[in-house]
């Protein structure tokens, strides 16, 4: 029990401590990771839009403003939300609406749902703000 109570005061008296240490110290938060990331993402975009100017049609020309929208936007490590992120996500909340509604009212099988859902899913994982789907946003 004594060897318990050192520890959680130990725990304690640290955790109290840590952050007035840190300000009298002036130690400044790191931001050498955020900066890489930022940096490496604008080459990938580069990289990627590069490739698009060789690709003709409609798809390919909504793809690079996609891509220009993300490289606008980024800063640090956490990828920027764009305008189209959020009309995705508008799209996907009324296609599972319907979905639901299909499985409500016996439209479509179990199977075939959960098959569905689970693209649903993916699809609004791939546009989920990072803060929500992660534990260090």
């Amino acid at each position: 029990m004594s060897a318990f109570t050192v520890v959680l005061g130990t725990l304690i008296l640290q955790g109290f401590t840590i952050r007035p240490l840190i300000a009298l110290l002036r130690i400044a938060p790191d931001s050498s990771l955020d900066e890489e990331v930022s940096q490496t993402r604008s080459a990938m975009l580069d990289a990627a839009l590069k490739q698009l100017t060789a690709v003709q049609g409609g798809g390919a020309a909504a793809l690079r403003a996609e891509y220009e929208a993300v490289r606008a936007g980024n800063a640090g490590r956490w990828q920027p939300d764009t305008e189209y992120d959020e009309v995705r996500r508008l799209a996907i909340a009324a296609e599972r609406r319907l979905l639901a509604d299909w499985r409500r009212g016996g439209r479509i099988q179990d199977d075939a749902y959960h098959l569905l859902e689970d693209e649903l899913d993916r699809a609004e994982l791939h546009v989920a703000r990072v803060s929500s789907t992660t534990l260090d946003g």
